[in-house]
């Protein structure tokens, strides 16, 4: 403890002891400034002088008559050494409780467990009040976000406090370097995230778009509309071959669910070509589900006699899969017949 501090403390305890005329309120100033002082300077070696110190002045003051059980300094405790701005015994209690929510002692909790204990307590200022904590004391805020929109109670609500109230961006990074709406799509619905103010949906992942980085699954068919529909031109949105998210659609999800519900291909974008001078026909034939696909395509005015740079029509690569004696690519192409002769039927 610094000599001077260490003197003050002095001071007060002996005013305590050997004043008799000395006021209870100035009891309280002294011993209380002096405690505050020693304890913003105290170093972890030097713990057990104050708490010595503190009990000393504690017994000092219940002989004072100022009552039992009242504490004059509000000092470090032993288990706070990594937050030394904590000064009451029940701030130690809850980040006490906080670690037990983390699954971890006090003297292991980080700044982002708090956080995230933080944001299960039910009282709602309390909340705020841990998580503020945190991040005050270095806690990435992208990953305090992230860990606001995975809880259940009241995480819009405080997501959206910390980006309006504290002003923190929505489109930082995680602690993997990787942006916020990436990691929440990996984890689960990705609707709450794109919500947020402010949201960059064409924040890049590995140098291409978000779109690109949508899970391949029938459960991320919502993610992948979601993300479409904030898209200002999703033609103009195109990964390192020059796909767009329609040609990524078109071979790992059913088109008549993923886009939106009437959605229409503009006509000049209804033959795209990637690098490869592949269509989304192409895609839709070499995909996941061609049945339900090409016929989408089709009826939207794709053509289907386009060849690639290797001179593969999509017509062609149906024709070999059919004379391969493929019973899929057989019932594909009827479907595909009845398809072209209806939209032909309809042109006349």
């Amino acid at each position: 403890m610094n000599k001077s501090c260490r003197d003050i403390a002095l001071i007060g305890l002996l005013a305590i002891l050997l004043v008799p005329g000395v006021s209870r309120a100035q009891i309280v100033e002294v011993a209380t400034k002096s405690g505050k002082a020693a304890a913003r300077i105290v170093k972890p070696g030097e713990m057990e002088s104050l708490y010595a110190l503190e009990h000393r002045l504690a017994a000092a003051v219940r002989q004072a008559a100022l009552g039992p059980g009242i504490s004059a300094i509000q000092y470090v405790p032993r288990s706070s050494v990594t937050f030394p701005d904590l000064q009451s015994r029940r701030d130690v209690k809850q980040l006490q409780y906080l670690a037990k929510l983390a699954n971890t002692d006090l003297s292991k909790i980080t700044p982002l467990q708090i956080a995230q204990s933080a944001l299960e307590l039910r009282d709602f200022s309390q909340a705020e009040r841990w998580v503020v904590f945190a991040l005050n004391h270095g806690a990435n805020p992208t990953e305090v976000l992230f860990s606001a929109l995975d809880r259940t109670y009241s995480g819009r609500r405080f997501a959206n406090m910390l980006i309006n109230s504290y002003g923190i961006n929505p489109n930082g990074k995680m602690n993997n370097g990787l942006p916020l709406l990436y990691e929440q799509m990996q984890q689960g619905p990705i609707e709450y995230a794109l919500d947020l103010p402010d949201q960059d949906v064409n924040v890049l992942v590995n140098g291409e778009p978000l779109i690109f980085s949508t899970p391949k699954s029938m459960n991320s068919q919502n993610d992948f509309r979601a993300i479409f529909k904030r898209l200002e031109n999703p033609w103009a949105v195109t990964n390192l071959i020059h796909a767009n998210p329609m040609h990524m659609a078109a071979a790992h999800f059913v088109l008549p669910v993923a886009m939106p519900e009437g959605f229409k291909i503009p006509k000049e974008e209804i033959n795209k070509q990637d690098d490869f001078g592949n269509t989304y026909l192409h895609y839709a034939e070499a995909g996941k589900y061609p049945e339900y696909n090409i016929k989408w395509l089709l009826e939207q005015g794709a053509d289907p006699t386009i060849p690639n740079k290797r001179g593969e029509t999509f017509l062609g690569n149906l024709n070999r899969r059919i004379a391969s004696s493929n019973p899929n690519a057989q019932g594909l192409g009827k479907l595909v017949d009845r398809t072209i002769v209806t939209r032909r039927l309809r042109r006349n």
